[in-house]
């Protein structure tokens, strides 16, 4: 018994540009603009959400900072 493997295309569509109809052209350069466009947006959503938690965190040592130098008392000693 021999192993036979199934080549795949090494080509990312079955067909060359060149033997595309206008039509299916079309359509793939549609896909591609809604595919950018989608990553687009979910880029944007990233941005925000750590920003969002970049903002929450930056509060968080502020206040946790300022919480500790009010508790401790002070070694500064006047003369």
């Amino acid at each position: 018994m021999t192993n036979q493997r199934t080549e795949l295309p090494s080509k990312l569509f079955n067909k060359i540009p060149a033997e595309m109809s206008e039509r299916e052209a079309s359509l793939l350069i549609e896909q591609y603009k809604l595919y950018v466009e989608l990553m687009d947006k979910v880029s944007e959503r990233r941005h925000q959400a750590n920003s969002f938690f970049l903002t929450v965190n930056t509060i968080l040592v502020t206040a946790l900072t300022g919480f500790i130098s009010l508790t401790q008392e002070s070694s500064i000693q006047y003369q």
